[in-house]
């Protein structure tokens, strides 16, 4: 009974990365049946004997985007270090029983601003010769940037460091 919660957390990991596989095979095989200049039916059928028949590349990469959307994805040499030392301390475990998790969280939100140009991975997909990557990689960072700033802007509004064009009384406006 102590396992329940576990096993319905993995239940549902498992079910929201059949999701992203899916998604992922669907978006290579548009794109592969796309890049070849296939219309109409063509079109249709070569997206169809794809998503049926992937190569084991596609599968590779819709299995990794999956792990990527949930959060699942293997850890780093850091992160499995912090893992391995809190499984083998009962009271480090205790205290942070979940590791993986939120460290991919904490990657997933670096890598959508303007820090995440700090991590190598990041780095190296900007400089990359994939351009699918890369123009989603600057577009998760620009959009990721614009996000913190606004919320930002709005606290900064909300406790009123930040007000509108001044006063309407043009000698209190001469005055601020």
């Amino acid at each position: 009974q102590v396992r329940i919660p576990g096993r319905l957390l993995m239940a549902e990991d498992e079910f929201f990365k059949a999701i992203g596989y899916r998604q992922e095979l669907n978006a290579l095989a548009y794109r592969e049946a796309n890049k070849a200049g296939l219309t109409g039916d063509a079109f249709n059928g070569r997206v169809a004997d794809i998503i049926t028949n992937p190569s084991p590349e596609m599968m590779e990469s819709a299995r990794k985007s999956a792990e990527y959307q949930t959060f699942t994805n293997s850890l780093g040499p850091t992160g499995r270090a912090i893992q391995n030392f809190a499984n083998s301390h009962f009271l480090a475990k205790f205290l942070v029983p979940f590791i993986r998790t939120p460290v991919n969280l904490l990657k997933f939100a670096g890598e959508r601003t303007v820090l995440g140009l700090a991590s190598k991975n990041v780095r190296s997909t900007v400089m990359g010769s994939d351009t699918i990557a890369r123009d989603t990689q600057i577009s998760r960072m620009a959009l990721g940037t614009a996000q913190a700033t606004a919320v930002a802007l709005a606290g900064m509004a909300l406790q009123g460091l930040i007000t509108g064009g001044g006063p309407s009384d043009p000698k209190q406006r001469a005055a601020l």
